[in-house]
């Protein structure tokens, strides 16, 4: 498991997914940023991301996912919807 300087934050793989993702989201919030060298939004939102982590000093994890590396396990849509994980649109809608 790679592990950054900061508890806090954390590059999740096949290795360590049920740890970091599962097992951790008992004890705190998780959030996970799905995120790609050529996604220039996931670019603009990481050091957000990462700002926000280190304010809150450890109250929640950024789980922090390269789709590129990580191909295949949990991904039901393909790699170029990586800017959709950056701005997803909301878990519900009005009806009509």
């Amino acid at each position: 498991m790679e592990t950054s300087k900061i508890d806090y934050i954390v590059k999740v793989d096949e290795t360590n997914a049920q740890q970091m993702l599962i097992e951790e989201s008992s004890r705190r919030l998780v959030v996970v940023d799905f995120w790609a060298d050529w996604c220039e939004p996931c670019k603009q939102l990481m050091p957000l991301l990462e700002k926000l982590a280190h304010e809150y000093a450890g109250q929640f994890l950024l789980a922090k996912v390269n789709v590129d590396e990580q191909k295949g396990w949990g991904r039901e849509k393909q790699a170029d919807d990586c800017a959709a994980a950056a701005y997803p649109e909301p878990a519900h809608r009005d009806a009509d």
